[in-house]
């Protein structure tokens, strides 16, 4: 019977992903034991930096907005409920902040400065009325709308 040491040996894959992790991020793994076995693994790659937890630890990453990594054995041996359990835990500890109004504006007023700065490339001339970005405009309503959108598609993951 291979033990869980020298079935980590003989992938690297967990080696990889504590080498590859981000700084100070923490690293779930399955149990305690497991977390044990990275956290000396990681003392033998340099990273010091790395919080090592369990599964059954996920409410300690709430709010903290620190980098988390699963260990790809968690996800081939959690059940369906601890997998959606970590999912709903690692989405309550980075929730998204909304989408404001003055990054939505900060966005059309880059966007239009970038299409008036390229426009004469183009062989293209913009209206003079609208050369200027203003906001409180119908052209420069418009743009914050659409910055707005397109902010929230990338956020959803859609752009």
């Amino acid at each position: 019977m291979t033990t869980l040491q020298d079935r980590l040996r003989a992938t690297g894959r967990t080696t990889r992903q504590i080498q590859n992790a981000p700084r100070n991020a923490f690293y779930i793994s399955y149990s305690q034991t497991e977390a044990d076995l990275y956290k000396r693994m990681a003392y033998y790659a340099d990273r010091y930096d790395l919080t090592f937890l369990a599964l059954g630890d996920l409410m300690r990453v709430r709010g903290t907005r620190r980098p988390i990594v699963v260990d790809h054995h968690v996800w081939e041996v959690a059940t369906r409920e601890e997998r959606d359990k970590l999912v709903a835990e690692i989405a309550t500890a980075h929730p998204r902040p909304p989408i404001s109004q003055t990054r939505a504006e900060r966005f059309a007023r880059k966007m239009h400065e970038t299409y008036e700065r390229l426009a004469p490339l183009f062989h293209y001339e913009t209206r003079p009325e609208t050369r200027e970005f203003n906001p409180d405009s119908v052209n420069g309503r418009l743009m914050i709308a659409v910055a707005y959108d397109m902010l929230e598609g990338f956020e959803r993951g859609e752009l």
